[in-house]
């Protein structure tokens, strides 16, 4: 029985293309949407791991909304006697104003010497931050220059610290693309943000620590010490596996929302092969009357049939499937 519905389903198919082609074509689309949405949101998940440590600003980033307390300077005191790299950051809002006239509400950024600890601060020049920091030196996005009017070597004012504009920042590791953003970045170093004197009481600043650990010692667990040793509630311990939390709940979503269009894809697709199939059915009736009267049996009709439709299936699915993967 299995050879003749074979050589059925094969005669049955050269005078069916149509119906194969839709067939074919409804399968192809809802597996290549699925795949395409797994591959992507693997995709995703994948450059989130390599590039977490850049992402945090480290291994471990210490956090707080206000100066650490004894025990974490003691305990960031320990990790760096054991060889971990160190670096503090303060970050908060302010105005930027140009001599002539003219103000902007900025992010600034004051970070010790050593930034960034992963990833690269791309700046023009082409220079060490500390090196463009010195004496008063200012490194800034080219969108401030813009709104004031700057140039490479103008003053800028920056609360009561006057600096001068030596880079543009051009992309920065830890800073990822926000709708929130509250304005420019406007790097200075720790002295000169200390005389601006835009740190006082009742500034919303945000003091950042952030840990390179040496090789062989892991995250995850310093974390977990560092988190038990500390009792103080404003402070939070993270690693960089959980580096950015709204980004990766951003791209979960993103991904559960394709992986919904997919399935509506697949469903679409599946009521085009069933619509097709019946179709072609309907048409075959008169062939299928003409074999039964031959004498074929009504199993090797229906297995020729099925046989024609899982082939044609299973083409579809692979030919969707390595073109979702290539997308």
């Amino acid at each position: 029985m299995t050879g003749v519905a074979l050589r059925l389903a094969w005669r049955q198919a050269r005078g069916g293309r149509r119906h194969l082609t839709a067939v074919f074509g409804c399968v192809a689309l809802g597996v290549g949407a699925l795949v395409a949405v797994g591959t992507l949101g693997a995709g995703l998940e994948a450059t989130l791991a390599r590039e977490a440590k850049a992402l945090l600003g480290g291994d471990l980033e210490l956090r707080a909304a206000r100066p650490l307390p004894a025990e974490a300077d003691t305990a960031i005191g320990r990790l760096a006697a054991a060889g971990a790299r160190v670096v503090r950051v303060r970050e908060l809002v302010g105005m930027a104003r140009a001599p002539a006239g003219g103000s902007v509400l900025v992010e600034l950024k004051a970070a010790s010497a050593g930034y960034p600890l992963y990833g690269r601060l791309a700046t023009t020049p082409a220079a060490s931050l500390t090196a463009l920091l010195d004496d008063d030196g200012a490194v800034v996005q080219r969108e401030l220059l813009d709104r004031l009017g700057l140039a490479l070597g103008d003053r800028l004012l920056v609360g009561d610290a006057a600096l001068t504009v030596r880079g543009v920042v051009e992309s920065e590791p830890d800073r990822t693309a926000s709708l929130v953003a509250l304005g420019p970045r406007v790097f200075l170093s720790p002295e000169a943000l200390d005389r601006s004197r835009l740190v006082a009481f009742g500034s919303r600043v945000r003091h950042r620590v952030l840990v390179a650990l040496p090789a062989g010692v892991g995250a995850g667990q310093t974390r977990a010490a560092l988190a038990q040793a500390l009792v103080d509630p404003g402070v939070r311990v993270a690693a960089y596996d959980e580096a950015q939390p709204g980004l990766r709940r951003f791209f979960g979503q993103l991904t559960t929302y394709l992986g919904l269009v997919g399935l509506a894809s697949l469903l679409v697709g599946g009521i085009g092969v069933a619509a097709s199939v019946s179709a072609f059915v309907a048409r075959q009736v008169p062939t299928i009357a003409a074999l039964k009267a031959l004498g074929v049996e009504t199993r090797t009709l229906v297995a020729a049939y099925v046989i024609q439709t899982q082939a044609v299936a299973l083409v579809g699915g692979l030919t969707g499937a390595a073109l979702g993967v290539a997308a």
